[in-house]
């Protein structure tokens, strides 16, 4: 064997290292009507996600694109007590420097609930939520539909008087 062969040898040794086969290559795949198919392939090492906050294997990123979203992705042990809890969890603590534009529904005991009204008590927060809706193409009358909601309200203040009372 001469030099000449061994140096390429060893060239071709190096340029398969540092390109592997099977490999990924990340891009856009373009498929015509003919059959003809168009890879455009992304700049190298650029990364499809912009991670806004991360904890553990869980993050919300942001990604990048003609139409970008914003995901989250949330993991929990497949052998947790209550995974439906920690998920809730670990989304309360990726998003809690997001503003919000709406109020967040208050978690508690729902005193009352039917299809108009809606009555939950937070004795965490100390708080209570009155959520009701008055659909104007049934009820013309809005005026009356309001002061009969208002009553069952203050109804429902009287009858649970006994957990609305701070305890001394």
């Amino acid at each position: 064997m001469t030099l000449e062969y061994l140096e390429l040898l060893e060239d071709m040794k190096k340029h398969q290292e540092t390109n592997e086969v099977p490999r990924r290559v990340r891009g856009s795949l373009l498929v015509r009507g003919d059959d003809s198919y168009e890879f455009t392939p992304y700049a190298e090492g650029e990364s499809t996600q912009e991670v806004l906050r991360q904890r553990g294997k869980s993050k919300i990123y942001r990604t990048k694109g003609r139409q970008p979203l914003m995901v989250a992705y949330l993991t929990v042990p497949a052998d947790a007590v209550d995974p439906r809890a920690e998920i809730l969890e670990q989304a309360d603590e990726l998003t809690s420097d997001m503003a919000s534009k709406a109020q967040p529904k208050l978690r508690g005991t729902v005193l009352q609930q039917d299809s108009d009204l809606r009555i939950t008590l937070s004795k965490k927060e100390r708080k209570i939520e009155v959520t009701f809706g008055i659909d104007l193409n049934l009820t013309p009358a809005y005026n009356n539909r309001l002061i009969t909601i208002m009553q069952r309200i203050s109804q429902c203040f009287a009858i649970n008087q006994t957990s609305l009372v701070r305890p001394r």
